[in-house]
């Protein structure tokens, strides 16, 4: 899972930078590794991880794909943060109330550009 939360950070400085193409590029490095983490553990302490991914993927990482897609980036950070608490509520509901993602405060990697050229 560290991987989802390396790119959901990145995509929010991408987001935030109004930068697409790296921002669609991020939300899609977020599915690709929640759909690996799923893969390995479809279920944790009798929760479906498999069907709440989906349901993610369908409702708030799809809210962000048109935010994307649509350059909205006034919709962005409120989509970023609606995203953040379904990823809180999982947490909760398998007994992991203790990992709580955050909007981020500082770049994960200070060797990137956020903005365009």
């Amino acid at each position: 899972m560290s991987g989802v939360l390396l790119h959901f950070a990145k995509l929010y400085y991408a987001g935030m930078a109004a930068n697409g193409p790296l921002a669609e590029f991020e939300l899609h490095e977020v599915e690709e590794n929640l759909d690996r983490a799923i893969a390995l553990r479809p279920r944790e302490r009798g929760v479906d991880l498999a069907g709440l991914n989906e349901a993610f993927k369908e409702s708030q990482l799809a809210a962000l794909a048109a935010v994307i897609e649509g350059e909205d980036w006034n919709a962005f950070g409120p989509a970023y943060r609606e995203a953040i608490a379904i990823c809180n509520g999982c947490h909760e509901q398998t007994g992991r109330p203790f990992i709580v993602v955050t909007v981020p405060t500082a770049p994960p990697v200070s060797n990137q550009q956020w903005r365009t050229s």
